[in-house]
């Protein structure tokens, strides 16, 4: 954040610190104070807040800049939510081996939340160069528990003979997302 002197003398700050919001421990929030202790007129120096969360929810605080102006401290509130949603696929990828040109094959992968908060699924998808020849069928739900695990059914209608491939991606709020399995089959008359 930016602190501005906007008056008409010099501004002497004499601290910067942070006060943790309840149920905040000390070290969620750090500072990084790039100001002088004098601030004069016009003058501007910047304040850095960073975050090092070791747990997961709401967690609050209190930048306070101690100086003699009116008003001091200058306060600023500070929020982050903290999630921790983790996602797996298994089996890493599907195989569906040869299958008759205009015939199809269905298999299934589960998608598991190993976070501790909730996992938002926004979409299941094929991309790639044969996408048209694999068709996802997505039967979980917009969110996933902790814990919890749903499936995903994919159905390889090979277009021609030859081998097909593709990439079945899945979209979520994990750090990690698009999640991935590489599709294949083959086609054969």
């Amino acid at each position: 954040m930016t602190v501005k002197n906007i008056g008409t003398s010099t501004v002497n700050i004499s601290g910067v610190s942070l006060t943790p919001g309840p149920g905040t421990n000390s070290g969620d929030f750090t500072i990084g104070n790039g100001c002088s202790s004098r601030l004069t007129v016009g003058s501007s120096c910047t304040i850095r807040t960073f975050s090092h969360p070791d747990q997961v929810g709401t967690l609050t605080a209190t930048l306070n800049i101690a100086d003699n102006a009116a008003g001091s401290p200058q306060q600023v509130k500070l929020k982050m939510t903290v999630i921790n949603p983790r996602a797996s696929i298994s089996p890493y990828s599907l195989n569906f081996g040869t299958v008759e040109v205009g015939h199809s094959s269905t298999q299934k992968v589960t998608v598991t939340n190993t976070g501790t908060t909730a996992l938002d699924i926004s979409k299941a998808g094929v991309i790639g160069a044969d996408a048209s020849n694999f068709k996802p069928t997505n039967l979980c739900p917009s969110s996933l528990a902790p814990s919890d695990g749903c499936t995903i059914e994919v159905t390889f209608t090979p277009s021609t003979t030859g081998s097909r491939s593709a990439t079945l991606t899945v979209t979520d709020n994990a750090e990690t997302s698009p999640q991935s399995a590489p599709l294949s089959g083959k086609g054969s008359n």
